[in-house]
C-alpha cells in the first residue's frame, strides 16, 4: 500500500528454483556484438568523464547486461539497447547520470542523443517559467519562447522516431501546449 508506507506493495514472488533457471537463462546470453561497444562505453567514461568503474564493477555489469537482454526478450544475444539501464549502474554522485546517459544514448543511436540535447534544453527553458502569473506584458516573451519550443519540436520531428524520440517529442510538444494555454488564459481567451 504505497499511502500507507510510501513505498509499492510487492507482491511478485520468485521461488530459488525460478531465480536458479533466470541465471542459468541468463548464461547463455551472448555479449559478443557488445562487448565492443561496451569496452568503448568504459573508456570514454574514463577518459571525457572521469567515471572509472573496477573490472569487479564492470564484470558485474556484464551479467546486468545479459539480464537486462534477457527480461526485454532477447534469450540469445544481447543488444546495444540493452546498455541503458547502465546509466542507474555507473555513476558515482547523482549529476554523473545524465552525462552517463547521454554517452549511452549517443551510442546506441545518434539521433537519440540528439533528441535528448534538445529535449533537456526544452525543460530548462520550460522549467524558468512561471505560468501561475502571466500578464499582458509578458505575451511577448512566451510568444518567443513558445517559438524556440515549437522549432525544438519540429527538430524532433526530423529525427528517426524511435520510442524514445517519440515520448521526448511528445514531452516537448506538451511543454508548447501548456504554455500556450497558460497565454490564452492571461489574455483573455477560452483555452
Amino acid at each position: 500500500n504505497i499511502a500507507a508506507t510510501g513505498t509499492p506493495a510487492i507482491t511478485a514472488k520468485l521461488s530459488n528454483e525460478h531465480l536458479e533457471l533466470l541465471r542459468e537463462a541468463r548464461s547463455n546470453v551472448s555479449i559478443d556484438n557488445v562487448i565492443e561497444p561496451l569496452m568503448d562505453l568504459r573508456d570514454v567514461l574514463g577518459q571525457q568523464h572521469g567515471l572509472v568503474a573496477s573490472d569487479r564493477r564492470w564484470g558485474k555489469i556484464i551479467k546486468f547486461i545479459q539480464s537486462n537482454a534477457l527480461l526485454n526478450g532477447n534469450t540469445t544475444e544481447a543488444q546495444l539497447d540493452d546498455f541503458f539501464p547502465l546509466a542507474d549502474c555507473l555513476w558515482d554522485k547523482p549529476e554523473d547520470r545524465a552525462a552517463i546517459f547521454s554517452e549511452i544514448a549517443n551510442m546506441v543511436s545518434p539521433d537519440l542523443g540528439v533528441a535528448i540535447s534538445i529535449r533537456d534544453a526544452a525543460a530548462e527553458l520550460f522549467s524558468q517559467l512561471d505560468l501561475s502569473d502571466i500578464t499582458h506584458n509578458d505575451v511577448g516573451e512566451m510568444g518567443r519562447i513558445n517559438e524556440q519550443l515549437r522549432q525544438m519540436d519540429d527538430q524532433l520531428r526530423k529525427l528517426d522516431q524511435t520510442s524514445k524520440i517519440v515520448q521526448m517529442t511528445g514531452e516537448v510538444a506538451s511543454m508548447q501546449h501548456t504554455l500556450a494555454k497558460a497565454v490564452a488564459k492571461a489574455i483573455g481567451m477560452p483555452s
